[in-house]
């Protein structure tokens, strides 16, 4: 014990059953599940790190939260520390991220939809060699190539994602860079035969949205003649091998939805898909100008919390898994790492896919890449360490600042942080409930 101590910024301490204790620290992810004793103990070792101990329990706890960080010495600046890991990944070059829409057409209308109106507009020629040229020019020697079909619909123009993908296969393989490949579908097209196309250029992982059951998902989401897609995409995803890649079933939820979400996933569970596929269910934000008048059915974090962790349990009993602890992370998403972009299908590239479609939004074109406009240093200039508010958190490292889009131009206007936070001492319980669960 030689030295002065301090507690960790982010570690925190939580009540737990039966008189245990749970510490979670925020910028390395360990949750640590204490006995009662230690537990009794807990409080006094962190909040007291430079009390001459002598019991030998107390001595020994405190050696154990020095290995776990959560007592650290006294002169580490933390934050300093958590600040310079974030702006290394935020700077770093090896992975280049595209998101690319091929189209802005699609063929259902989402009363939710942030991109508002599908022109019917797909790439030239001229603007699929303009892109190619981009991610020729910032591909690194062994780095990876990232890339997310998007849209609009990214089905509705197959042939440009296949041919396109083998492009950037064939980049990669010449600059020893990984490839990786994924996509988000409404899933109306994505048949077999189109699954096992995209198997060839291996695009693996799949996102496809389905809002409850068909009732409530047709309500929500309609063909553009105001056919019902429910059927046809969950017949896709009955017809499809799942095992041969990594599906996702997004389920939005709204105020007017969430308690129907869950009958869904009764249905999903009853057809064996908890095996198959993983559930993301996600609450709606209303991000853009095209989405305003959904601003009073959309859930506040606070909510969302509620209502997700009170449908964990039956997640669980239903066979999906819901580990939902918030997971340290050095950036948040593709919006503040300098080598991701969102191509649409104008050519006009953004920093974030919540404004394909949108030109104001947009950071330059693909045939002026070069020049970028003046909103990507409004990008670069986005810093979570900067918000007071976020810089004390001590949940910082596991949500830098949450939705940077959101945080910088949200209708809503609220602090958009995870909605894991605002339940924290819940989710760590039941994540150690279910761990202790297992190990019997």
């Amino acid at each position: 014990m030689s030295g002065r101590w301090k507690r960790s910024r982010y570690a925190l301490l939580f009540p737990s059953f039966d008189g245990h204790g749970v510490v979670y620290h925020a910028l390395n992810g360990s949750v640590t599940l204490l006995d009662p004793d230690a537990n009794g103990r807990a409080r006094a070792v962190l909040w007291r790190p430079n009390y001459p101990y002598r019991s030998e329990d107390y001595r020994r706890l405190h050696g154990e939260f020095r290995k776990l960080g959560c007592i650290v010495p006294a002169g580490l600046d933390e934050l300093a520390q958590a600040k310079k890991a974030h702006r290394a990944a935020r700077r770093q070059k090896s992975d280049l991220s595209l998101t690319l829409a091929p189209t802005l057409d699609c063929n259902l209308r989402c009363v939710y939809c942030f991109e508002g109106t599908h022109p019917n507009i797909y790439w030239t020629p001229d603007q699929e060699d303009a892109v190619f040229e981009f991610a020729d020019r910032h591909l690194r020697p062994g780095g990876n190539l990232s890339v997310h079909w998007f849209g609009g619909e990214p089905l509705l123009a197959l042939d440009t994602v296949l041919r396109f993908s083998r492009r950037l296969m064939d980049l990669a393989a010449g600059r020893q860079a990984s490839w990786t490949c994924g996509m988000v579908t409404n899933g109306v097209l994505l048949t077999p035969e189109t699954f096992a196309a995209l198997e060839a250029v291996e695009c693996y992982d799949f996102q496809v949205t389905l809002d409850g059951p068909k009732a409530v998902n047709d309500r929500l989401r309609r063909g553009r003649r105001g056919e019902s897609p429910f059927d046809t995409i969950l017949g896709n995803l009955r017809a499809l091998d799942l095992s041969r890649a990594s599906m996702r079933l997004r389920v939005n939820i709204l105020k007017q939805t969430a308690a129907h979400a869950m009958d869904l996933i009764r249905q999903l569970a009853s057809e064996g898909f908890a095996e198959q596929l993983s559930v993301y269910l996600a609450a709606v934000d209303a991000t853009t100008k095209a989405c305003h008048g959904m601003d009073g059915a959309c859930l506040s974090p606070e909510e969302f919390a509620e209502w997700h962790f009170g449908s964990l349990l039956e997640l669980e009993d239903l066979g999906f898994p819901s580990e939902c602890l918030p997971t340290p992370m050095q950036s948040y998403c593709g919006a503040d790492r300098g080598n991701s972009f969102v191509i649409d299908a104008r050519g006009d590239i953004f920093k974030c896919w919540n404004h394909v479609g949108l030109p104001e939004h947009r950071i330059g074109n693909i045939g002026e890449a070069k020049s970028m406009r003046p909103e990507k240093e409004s990008w670069a200039d986005w810093d979570p360490f900067a918000d007071r508010e976020c810089a004390e958190c001590p949940v910082l490292p596991s949500c830098v600042g949450g939705c940077p889009s959101a945080a910088r131009d949200s209708l809503s206007k609220a602090r958009k942080c995870i909605h894991v936070k605002h339940k924290l001492a819940d989710y760590l319980n039941f994540h150690v409930w279910k761990h202790m669960r297992d190990a019997v």
